[in-house]
């Protein structure tokens, strides 16, 4: 594939035969116009989004709306616009779901009830992703939903359900068995480079939910943790659900606005998160990695991880 990859940041070292890094803000129409007119794109793979979402230091909830609504329905459209046929791929989130979960894997059509600003954002996208392919302005739009992502160098997903902050100790909430899809990011681009290599003719609308075939639990995933050179220091902390249950009461109490979204935590924490990702497999892929396979022992991460772009 000849790539075009547009981010805030640039690394003109990785400029090469097959690959081109441009400069740029998603959320500005003319220069997404300028770009398309001059690639004349096949393939739209939009993975840019605002993600961070703090307590003390929030973002206000237009700048979601503007940089992972807006700017992927301009994307969407301006790329049609320039090549009707475009096949255009758009990484959501299963934080779409909401908190309000069973026992049961979450299937691709379950009802949608986001509670943060970065999943309503997200959600807004795919509705109008889906107006734009109904209008027929879009012929092939495909929507993953996306498991928390994780490789050795981004793991903050699942630190922050397994780990104290500076990673000093692990703590196991409950039980611990509480189980949770997750998706490593080999599998996530090898899934992009199959779907790349099977564009149908027909027009198409998906959404679907994207993740490792393998599902774990948190004692598994200190287990795991702990055999890494890196983790295997760290004593485990027991911490009664009961305790995180009180505490986002209190502060959900203090801070009105954010309610819904303080709530979820303790649902996170609390409850299995399982995905059904049979249309994924149905398609004919096989993800082949999982997290013990990333985590050999013996291995080490390094003590800082990257954490992913936010626009």
């Amino acid at each position: 594939f000849k790539v075009i990859g547009i981010d805030r940041n640039v690394d003109g070292n990785a400029n090469g035969k097959n690959y081109r890094s441009i400069r740029g803000d998603i959320s500005d129409p003319s220069f997404i116009d300028s770009v398309f007119s001059q690639f004349r794109p096949d393939v739209v793979v939009h993975c840019a989004a605002l993600t961070k979402e703090s307590l003390f230091s929030p973002i206000n909830k237009k700048c979601y709306e503007q940089f992972n609504t807006e700017a992927t329905e301009t994307l969407c459209k301006s790329a049609a616009m320039i090549n009707p046929d475009v096949f255009f791929i758009f990484l959501s989130t299963i934080s779409v779901y909401g908190e309000t979960v069973n026992n049961h894997a979450i299937k691709d059509d379950a009802q949608t009830n986001p509670s943060s600003n970065y999943a309503v954002s997200k959600h807004l996208a795919e509705k109008a992703l889906q107006e734009t392919f109904k209008n027929q302005i879009v012929k092939h739009v495909e929507i993953l939903r996306l498991a928390p992502v994780y490789d050795k160098h981004r793991l903050s997903n699942i630190e922050k359900r397994v780990l104290a902050p500076k990673r000093l100790a692990y703590i196991r909430f409950g039980s611990g068995k509480q189980r949770l899809s997750i998706l490593s990011i080999h599998n996530l681009v090898d899934y992009i480079c199959f779907k790349l290599n099977h564009i149908p003719e027909a027009k198409t609308f998906s959404i679907h939910n994207v993740c490792d075939k393998k599902v774990y639990s948190f004692e598994q995933i200190i287990s795991v943790l702990k055999k890494n050179h890196t983790y295997a220091n760290p004593i485990v902390i027991k911490v009664p659900l009961s305790w995180i249950w009180v505490l986002t009461r209190c502060f959900g109490f203090f801070f009105k606005g954010k309610t819904k979204w303080i709530y979820s935590w303790y649902d996170k924490l609390a409850k299995n998160f399982i995905f059904d990702n049979s249309t994924m497999l149905a398609s004919g892929f096989t993800p082949k990695y999982d997290f013990e396979h990333i985590f050999e022992k013996g291995q080490k991460v390094k003590k800082n991880p990257v954490r992913f772009s936010e626009k």
